[in-house]
């Protein structure tokens, strides 16, 4: 498989992740506060809230795996091996870090978190 094409599915599997996670705490947070947030709210509480501080650890590897991703350089086997290093050690090894904690126990309960986090493995091999 050629890096980009292996690269461009481990981003849609951390996509789809991302995007699993930030809707059940959003809709968490409106449950809380009996508010619905509109895209604004959202997008302010992903980025400066620090309830969500956790979560900015998977959008910054995110950023990182989208900034090779679109180089204009070919892409060398190192950084796919390091990306992939990096992925691994934050979404698939547990950790006592905050991110892999919070991480892990939302995984058996959050419907299609687990499914999302297999086809990661998957795009990781």
């Amino acid at each position: 498989m050629e890096f980009k094409e292996q690269l461009g599915q481990i981003s849609a599997a951390m996509a789809r992740i991302h995007k699993t996670i930030l809707e059940n705490e959003i809709e968490l947070r409106e449950i809380k506060t009996m508010k619905s947030l509109g895209p604004n709210e959202r997008l302010q509480i992903l980025l400066n809230d620090p309830e969500f501080a956790w979560l900015r650890m998977l959008s910054g590897l995110m950023s990182t795996l989208d900034e090779v991703y679109f180089q204009k350089e070919p892409i060398q086997s190192e950084q796919v091996a390091n990306l992939k290093k990096s992925v691994n050690e934050l979404l698939i090894q547990p950790s006592d870090s905050v991110f892999s904690k919070k991480y892990r126990s939302l995984l058996p309960v959050v419907p299609d978190l687990m499914l999302h986090h297999g086809l990661l493995r998957q795009a990781l091999q």
